[in-house]
Formats: structure tokens, C-alpha cells, sequence
């Protein structure tokens, strides 16, 4: 059987309302984020959280997404040795001083366009 066959987004009631569980990627030295999407869990106990699931059901997966994961390696690179995180969204809510983070790909005033934040980064390495 294909994992995804017994893969689910995780949901929990908020007011008799089923919501889903997103998750974000933090540096929490430097303040940034970048949202996941969807935790998608797998087992009996919905604990272990196998991908993150931006879009529809009918969407292509995370891994397809090309902005997405370049921004993921390049936060990797950007903030090795510092405090790296992935939080769910309920937990990321609550941090003391989560007004102060800046999205990389969202749309707020505050956010890091993807355009932004990519520029430059990924092409040829022969110069450096």
C-alpha cells in the first residue's frame, strides 16, 4: 500500500469546526519563517508527520514546487549553526515574539517576496 493511502491531514475542532494543523520553518535567532503548508500525518496516533501539503488535494506536492524548496535550502544556508525550527502553526502563534518574524514568501508588509529573498541565489558557483 502506497503511504499516502494511509496519510491524512491532522485536524483539531475550534468551535465544533474541523481546522487543519500548518506548520512553519523558523531561524528563530534571525526571525524568519517560512510557511510549510498542511502537516500531513500518517498512524494510528497522528503523531508523526510524514510531509507538509500546500493547495489542494489535487495539488502537486511540496517537493515540486520550485520557489518552495529553493527557499528552503537557502534558508538552511543562510542560517546554519542557529536555532532552526519547524513549528505547528498553534505553537508558532504563541511564541513571545512572534510579531517581530518576517514570512519569506508571503504577502504582509513585512513579508520577504519569494522573488526577494531568491534573487541570485542557485546560480553558478564558478566565480566564488
Amino acid at each position: 500500500m502506497d503511504s499516502r493511502d494511509s496519510a491524512y491531514t491532522c485536524t483539531e475542532l475550534e468551535n465544533d469546526e474541523l481546522v487543519s494543523i500548518h506548520s512553519y520553518f523558523c531561524c528563530t535567532d534571525c526571525k524568519v519563517s517560512l510557511w510549510l503548508g498542511k502537516a500531513v500525518f500518517t498512524g494510528i496516533d497522528r503523531t508523526k508527520v510524514v510531509r507538509y501539503h500546500v493547495g489542494s488535494a489535487a495539488s502537486p506536492p511540496n517537493h515540486e514546487d520550485k520557489q518552495l524548496t529553493m527557499a528552503i535550502w537557502k534558508m538552511l544556508a543562510d542560517h546554519q549553526g542557529h536555532g532552526i525550527h519547524t513549528y505547528f502553526d498553534y505553537e508558532f502563534d504563541v511564541l513571545p515574539d512572534r510579531s517581530d518574524y518576517r514570512e519569506i514568501g508571503g504577502d504582509c508588509e513585512n513579508c520577504i517576496p519569494f522573488d526577494a529573498y531568491l534573487e541570485g541565489w542557485g546560480e553558478s558557483l564558478e566565480n566564488e
